[in-house]
């Protein structure tokens, strides 16, 4: 039997997705994971922004996975962001050692509403306490994606310097690596009583380097070892008030 996508998974007459939709309760789709599976079943044909109306989203099944999506980067106008509707301050939470990884590329998960000042609307946290768990990965070569404007938490409780709350981790056999990330204005904190060794950490062990990326102006908070710890990283920036 293939494996169980989703319902939108034998959908043949799938209509490519462009524009606005919204996620939460009676709305476009249900949760992110729907969303999610209507991006990898139907790809998109112009630029698509999800909306999450709802306050929890407590409902989800980490890992949401983000392969590369059909449509996406075709020229630099198609993007996929992920955000809260206006005056809406969502907050996602699962359990699982990944929490949202993959490979996308041209996907951007921004935590601000829009309305005034840019804040930090936007928690997503992983309850994972295992050893290795992560709220964002990426990996197989996911390039030219966005993470900012969030509140990152997670509960991993690590002793080993090859984890992070955000990781960057193998690039596909023969590729070339996770590059022109960029995590920007984020504040990534460890969930309460758990000993998160670092926030962000990259490592490839295809040896492709991960290049490009950019971490900058994030709040980093009570990491047990680092707050930034990307050794094999080709920097295009790293700067931040890690304590």
């Amino acid at each position: 039997n293939p494996p169980d996508l989703g319902a939108y998974e034998f959908n043949n007459n799938a209509t490519p997705l462009a524009g606005v939709y919204t996620v939460g309760q009676n709305q476009n789709f249900p949760t992110i994971t729907a969303a999610v599976q209507a991006l990898i079943c139907n790809g998109i044909s112009a630029a698509v922004t999800f909306n999450l109306t709802d306050a929890t989203y407590f409902a989800e099944s980490f890992p949401i996975v983000i392969p590369t999506i059909t449509g996406a980067g075709v020229t630099p106008n198609d993007t996929i962001v992920f955000k809260p509707a206006s005056n809406v301050d969502p907050v996602v939470k699962g359990n699982d050692a990944d929490g949202i990884p993959g490979g996308g590329k041209y996907i951007t998960f921004d935590g601000w509403d829009g309305l005034g000042a840019v804040n930090r609307d936007l928690t997503i946290t992983n309850m994972f306490s295992g050893a290795g768990g992560s709220v964002f990965a990426f990996k197989d070569d996911g390039s030219r994606n966005t993470l900012k404007n969030m509140m990152i938490q997670g509960g991993n409780n690590s002793s080993t310097a090859t984890q992070g709350l955000i990781a960057f981790r193998n690039a596909l056999p023969g590729g070339f690596g996770n590059d022109n990330n960029k995590i920007l204005n984020n504040e990534i904190t460890p969930v309460t009583g758990t000993n998160v060794y670092s926030a962000v950490y990259s490592l490839d062990g295809e040896n492709r380097g991960n290049s490009g990326n950019t971490i900058a102006s994030n709040l980093i908070g009570n990491m047990n070892y680092y707050g930034i710890n990307v050794p094999e990283q080709v920097p295009a920036g790293a700067s931040d008030g890690a304590g």
